[in-house]
């Protein structure tokens, strides 16, 4: 009961960022952090971890890939 109570408590900037994102999986399934961080002109760190809180406050659902792990938007 802790994990989901803190799931929802989850707080992320909604950012130009973040509008990238979501107007890029409006066009693509998915997304990948190398490409997010080349859309975004992020380094690594930041992308993993902008695409990480969206996949904890439950916005992005995260498919594991031996290519890089696939980020889609929860439906």
């Amino acid at each position: 009961a802790k994990r989901s109570q803190r799931m929802r408590n989850i707080k992320f900037h909604y950012g130009d960022h973040e509008q990238l994102l979501m107007k890029y999986l409006d066009k693509n399934p998915t997304i990948t952090v190398k490409e997010f961080m080349h859309i975004g002109k992020l380094n690594r760190f930041y992308a993993s971890r902008k695409l990480i809180l969206l996949v904890l406050a439950n916005v992005l659902h995260v498919t594991p890939h031996e290519k890089g792990d696939l980020f889609s938007l929860t439906t």
